[in-house]
């Protein structure tokens, strides 16, 4: 073939190949398919230094003795989190395993739970059926939870600390709207309890009712809910949250029990420099007078009540939170630091930290548990004066 033919026949093949001016050329994308299983989760280990206070009340109770105990402790925690699931159409299944070994005192320790284990089903892309043990995640403070009737208390130390479930069956159905109420989600729960599920959750043999009514109204988060059937005394309440500003979010809850009312208002700001506060107050209704408070603490080696042993058990309370990410001009390094305040009898506990994420899957953490207070109030009379922990995560 000539060598004029051969270049006028490259140049009709790219004038040919070449998108007209404004046109995009097409390109057919395959689609990507998603596999139907998914395994995640990871591996911690905790090892931490404890500080008692030998003359603590809550020492001397757990122990269940009054003879001398160690003045400091060393624990080797750790953790390993698998969260698995399945989807396929309409049908996903979710799981979520931990195990908890550890050692303290000379003992080796070891717990395995299954925090989730639930399925779903969304028939239409506007509901969805759980079935199955899962933490529903009710309340928008940051510590303090009154509203969360169906989920565990949260760790002070680490309030984003993964918490076992209930098993229940629920119902989510949400509806969109184009006026000032722009989202409308109802949930109805049903929570059955016996000896043998859900032992934690209160007195047996009742199935409890719960409900969720949540609105996006005006650009306020607002939900409205209620417990009530019998192993607990029926409740009521509402929480919400709005963004006052692009940097400045206010957040409440707010519930009522039989002869008692608790409420949690606060809020949470992020300066220029990325640097965010918390500030939460918690007003516990069902919490004791710190005379209450003295008189367990005075009458401790008689035995223990459950109700005075729960965490924050008295009535007032405020917390105090700040981070900054990128501390120091070190990138992925997070400086930290959080403070919950008797506001009755004046003991406070302070928690420091350090985070540092080495890699995309390996997280380091440094936290420190200082508890401090006089004679006969909370803080004062916890069994440990300092803790310090470091944490290494790998996730998986």
């Amino acid at each position: 073939m000539p060598v004029n033919r051969i270049l006028l026949t490259i140049g009709v093949f790219l004038l040919l190949a070449t998108p007209a001016k404004g046109q995009e050329p097409t390109v057919d994308i395959p689609p990507v398919e998603r596999k139907p299983f998914s395994v995640g989760g990871y591996l911690e280990l905790r090892p931490a230094i404890i500080w008692q206070d030998t003359e603590a009340a809550l020492l001397r109770l757990r122990a269940f003795t009054t003879q001398a105990a160690d003045a400091r402790t060393l624990q080797l925690n750790s953790r390993v989190q698998l969260d698995t699931g399945y989807q396929r159409g309409w049908l996903s299944a979710h799981a979520r395993t931990v195990v908890d070994p550890g050692y303290a005192s000379g003992d080796w320790t070891g717990d395995v739970r299954l925090y989730e284990a639930y399925l779903s089903l969304k028939p239409a892309p506007s509901l969805t059926v759980d079935a199955g043990k899962k933490t529903l995640k009710w309340g928008k403070g940051y510590i303090w939870n009154p509203a969360a009737f169906l989920d565990r208390q949260k760790s002070p130390e680490d309030p984003a600390l993964a918490l076992e479930g209930f098993t229940f069956l629920s119902a989510d159905y949400i509806r969109t709207f184009g006026g000032p109420l722009q989202v409308l989600s109802v949930t109805p729960v049903l929570l059955p309890v016996s000896r043998d599920l859900n032992q934690g959750f209160g007195e047996p043999g009742y199935v409890n009712v719960a409900g969720k009514v949540y609105v996006l109204l005006y650009d306020t988060d607002i939900d409205a809910m209620f417990l009530t059937g019998g192993s607990r005394p029926a409740r009521f309440g509402f929480d919400f949250s709005r963004n006052l500003r692009s940097n400045l979010e206010v957040h409440g809850e707010w519930t009522h029990v039989p002869d008692a009312t608790s409420l949690v208002v606060g809020l949470r700001y992020l300066t220029q420099h990325n640097t965010t506060f918390i500030i939460d107050y918690f007003g516990n209704g069902t919490g004791y007078a710190p005379a209450e408070m003295e008189a367990y603490f005075e009458q401790i080696e008689r035995g223990y009540e459950a109700g005075y042993g729960r965490l924050n058990p008295m009535r007032n309370y405020a917390y105090g939170r700040l981070s900054q990410p990128d501390a120091l001009g070190v990138l992925y390094l997070t400086l930290g630091a959080s403070a919950i305040v008797n506001a009755d009898d004046g003991s406070y506990t302070l928690l420091p930290e350090v985070q540092y994420k080495a890699t995309e899957n390996l997280e380091l953490r440094w936290l420190a548990n200082i508890q401090r207070g006089g004679a006969r109030t909370e803080f004062g009379e916890k069994q440990a004066d300092v803790r310090l922990e470091v944490r290494a995560r790998y996730y998986f």
